[in-house]
């Protein structure tokens, strides 16, 4: 690297996800020498490190007005700073990012990064999104100079579709902070349910996700029934907040779910959380690689867990746990009734689930990036 200080500035579409994804990484860049500034929409909450916050009216939807508000502020922040990296994050705010950046790729030598995490549109997505998505993302990359994936299905797209990138990567995504976690034994699960209130009888299954259409909770709930039928002593647990956490809670409540189904909302106890459960679970349409199920095999978990490119890089079937075509009920039963009943089976999946998932901690993530860093600072 060399010893003048570079200036980066991270884009996203809300601070939240810089504070829950990349705050190892702008720390490294600041210990290193660098100038660390983050831009997103909003101004609620303070992200560590940086030297600079700003407020850019970025919106996830594309037809928002208000992002070409964000693109005209975005074009005029980095002609007035000079940045030497800009590394940009989710979808729209990326498009933003990488259309305001154009002309200063050549006038200032300006390296322009994008962490793909998961594209909208891969095999079994709908066809709209690859009619919208797909030409927009591939007319972008030639203002890329580095694209990451984090996921083999992305990375053989990218290679393999004439994208005009100057280069790309696949990473183990951000990678799974262990500081949080604990490797589950016997003795810390009882001792966890009986602090957390929780029968040491329970099979108690978890599904940590935010509550929004694409992690599909009803497809969870609507197997509740045949779950319980065959093994009355489940509990399943709903860890995450989202706009649709109200609408599932009432229509648990409809199906008289209630006794068998715990929302917790937002929680900053997740290594408790995982813990003192038996199971791991996603029900997830779509994932660029899936955090919290790498999570849960950190800590020992087995899990089951839906058909995607996402879950193909952690879950190897019958290893770590099992994976069930999209939206079938029967064979997600199945499998769940596989584990539940047969404690054996868990033990030896969840002396396989840590080793399984080493490549993709927080070290081994960091390491793989900064790597990448260094080639450019």
């Amino acid at each position: 690297m060399r010893n003048d200080m570079k200036k980066v500035l991270f884009v996203a579409n809300v601070h939240k996800h810089f504070i829950a994804f990349h705050i190892p990484y702008i720390k490294w860049l600041k210990d290193n020498g660098c100038i660390v500034h983050c831009a997103a929409n909003g101004s609620d909450i303070e992200v560590p490190f940086v030297d600079r916050q700003i407020n850019l009216c970025i919106q996830r939807s594309p037809w928002s007005i208000k992002n070409i508000v964000a693109y005209i502020h975005l074009k005029k922040l980095i002609k007035k700073e000079q940045y030497d990296i800009i590394h940009c994050h989710t979808p729209i705010a990326s498009v933003v990012a990488r259309l305001s950046a154009r002309s200063f790729r050549e006038n200032i030598g300006l390296k322009l990064f994008y962490t793909a995490h998961g594209f909208y549109f891969y095999k079994r997505s709908p066809f709209i999104y690859w009619i919208i998505y797909y030409p927009l993302e591939k007319y972008l990359s030639r203002y890329t100079d580095v694209l990451l994936t984090i996921n083999k299905e992305d990375y053989e797209l990218v290679k393999n579709r004439g994208f005009k990138n100057v280069s790309t990567y696949l990473i183990p995504g951000v990678g799974v902070d262990t500081n949080r976690l604990y490797v589950t034994d016997d003795s810390l699960r009882l001792k966890l349910r009986k602090q957390y209130g929780y029968d040491h009888n329970l099979v108690i299954i978890i599904y940590i996700a935010e509550f929004i259409k694409r992690k599909n909770h009803q497809f969870v709930l609507d197997c509740v029934p045949d779950l319980v039928k065959e093994c009355p002593n489940c509990k399943i647990i709903f860890a995450g907040d989202g706009p649709l956490l109200q609408k599932m809670k009432k229509y648990a409540s409809d199906q008289d779910l209630s006794s068998y189904v715990d929302f917790l909302g937002y929680c900053k106890n997740i290594g408790d959380l995982i813990a003192l459960s038996d199971i791991g679970i996603s029900s997830s349409l779509s994932e660029g690689l899936g955090l919290n199920v790498a999570e849960e095999l950190y800590s020992g978990l087995p899990v089951v867990v839906s058909e995607d490119r996402g879950h193909r890089e952690l879950v190897e079937v019958g290893i770590n746990g099992f994976i069930y075509p999209q939206g079938d009920s029967l064979t997600f039963v199945k499998d769940l009734l596989l584990l539940v009943n047969d404690k054996n089976l868990r033990l030896k999946m969840s002396s396989m689930a840590a080793l399984s998932i080493k490549r993709f901690i927080l070290e081994e993530a960091q390491n793989s990036l900064i790597n990448i860093y260094k080639l450019y600072l």
